[in-house]
């Protein structure tokens, strides 16, 4: 992500009156208008995507259960479509609307038409289907996950099995208090 970019969105949002009627209403109509296109794009992705029925297997490590799986290659990018959809882009989408149209507050919707599309024009889906990219090199399925998130919370809350059953025993090394 392009911080240059993003900082220009938000010099130019903290400049811009946003008291304004006018101004939130051209803010909202581009946000539109950024979004419609950018809909209309994923669509299109998703015709790609279901046109190509590729029947190879992979083996993918799955991120939440950790466990590994078999998958034809096109059932890999529905997931990675959908996940880029739903979670990158909807999810975004809808906190950045609630935010911006309940607080007022345009600079949401300025930085989404500037991220949303860099995130859809970055993924490895719209590069394969959309750019025309080989797939080779970082684009070899599987693909890494982009976020850390995950793999991050999985070893911040993930206790080893060993630990959960002490933990929800009541056995976990801490002693009760005295009267007990």
């Amino acid at each position: 992500m392009n911080i240059i970019l993003i900082g220009l969105v938000m010099v130019t949002g903290w400049s811009i009156d946003k008291t304004d009627p006018e101004v939130q209403s051209v803010v909202q109509y581009m946000f539109y208008s950024v979004h419609a296109v950018l809909a209309a794009v994923m669509i299109y992705m998703f015709s790609r995507i279901w046109d190509t029925k590729d029947t190879r297997i992979l083996q993918v490590k799955d991120t939440y259960t950790g466990e590994w799986e078999r998958m034809t290659v096109s059932d890999y990018d529905f997931g990675k479509w959908r996940e880029m959809f739903f979670l990158k882009m909807m999810l975004p989408v809808c906190i950045g609307l609630f935010v911006a149209l309940r607080w007022e507050m345009p600079l949401v919707l300025l930085v989404q038409c500037v991220t949303n599309p860099i995130v859809a024009w970055n993924a490895p889906v719209t590069q394969l289907y959309l750019r025309g990219f080989k797939e080779e090199g970082p684009l070899v399925r599987p693909w890494k996950d982009e976020v850390a998130t995950v793999e991050w919370m999985r070893e911040m809350f993930g206790l080893a099995r060993e630990e959960q059953d002490k933990f929800l025993s009541g056995q976990n090394g801490t002693k009760g208090r005295k009267g007990q």
